[in-house]
């Protein structure tokens, strides 16, 4: 049977088991697709519509596997969260996730938000990847 929310005695549990394995690979699968569908088109759909392209730093042309990067890196602190809250032994912060995970996830979508208005050409991912929008 599957307990996601059971009590552990340390606070990742004791050894890698099925249930984080099968908990991790439930959040992943979403963001795994994106990353394939990203390297397959180069960034994605709305870059074509919008006449976007991802370069280099420099300008040059960016490899499939940059631009795959950096889209995976998007999707990093939510599975950073989703997975942490599904493991965290009973405790003060097991229930603020448990409680507030939607509240917690929206505040990761605010900060991506905010940063975008701060820096537009550049979000985090972006400076990471060593990666720029640029017009078509």
């Amino acid at each position: 049977m599957h307990h996601v929310f059971e009590v552990r005695s340390a606070p990742f549990g004791s050894a890698l088991d099925a249930n984080l394995i099968e908990d991790v690979g439930m959040f992943m699968l979403l963001p795994v697709l994106l990353t394939v569908f990203t390297f397959l088109l180069r960034g994605g759909y709305s870059f074509f519509g919008n006449g976007i392209e991802i370069a280099k730093k420099d300008g040059s042309r960016a490899s499939r596997l940059r631009i795959a990067c950096r889209g995976f890196l998007i999707w990093l602190p939510v599975i950073v969260v989703l997975t942490i809250g599904v493991q965290l032994e009973d405790g003060p912060a097991f229930y603020f996730l448990r409680n507030n995970m939607v509240l917690v996830l929206v505040a990761i979508g605010a900060i991506y938000f905010i940063q975008t208005l701060i820096s537009p050409r550049r979000g985090l991912h972006d400076v990471i990847a060593g990666t720029v929008l640029i017009p078509r």
